[in-house]
């Protein structure tokens, strides 16, 4: 994904001729059903890439902030693991060990097609962190990084949505 949207940013009318031909042949050989439907889609995505770099690229400081605040969410949520590590006493792995495998645990469940990655990132906890905590700890490590992780953000977002309804401040567009 990353590089076709750096290639639409180079040359949009190069990976049209692609897109073009990849999905010509994906229609001859059956695979797509309307080529031509599909062409449009592909159209309309390559557009809308290159109008929000655009935006992107004309507003470099509210560009820079997102990266800067999605940088420090990610970083937050992968040092979850460390807050509790330390929690229970334990100092003998360093946060950006932990960072890391965190993130290649991430990495991992991320592929996995279930809803919030159910029992594959706990199997995935007790595998990556296993030789990290000691067995006393393992489970309740796992208990509360899933809580603080995946759980939290339901109750929160429920909350909000709630509040949301009952107050009516979210905003309301009209039909079309």
């Amino acid at each position: 994904v990353i590089c076709v949207v750096a290639m639409v940013m180079i040359n949009q009318e190069l990976m049209l001729k692609i897109a073009y031909k990849v999905i010509k042949l994906l229609g001859r050989i059956r695979i797509l059903k309307d080529p031509e439907k599909s062409y449009v889609g592909a159209k309309a995505y390559f557009i809308d890439v290159n109008e929000s770099m655009n935006v992107m690229y004309k507003q470099k400081l509210k560009a820079l902030n997102v990266i800067i605040i999605s940088l420090a969410q990610f970083l937050s949520m992968m040092a979850v693991t460390y807050f509790i590590y330390r929690s229970l006493g334990l100092d003998d792995r360093t946060l950006s060990q932990l960072i890391m495998l965190q993130s290649i645990l991430y990495m991992t469940v991320s592929f996995t097609p279930l809803p919030g990655a159910s029992l594959a990132s706990e199997a995935s906890f007790s595998i990556f962190f296993g030789p990290t905590f000691p067995i006393g700890f393992l489970f309740i490590s796992l208990l509360i990084w899933r809580s603080i992780t995946y759980y939290t953000n339901i109750l929160i977002g429920a909350f909000i949505v709630l509040w949301d309804s009952l107050t009516g401040s979210g905003n309301k567009q009209k039909a079309l």
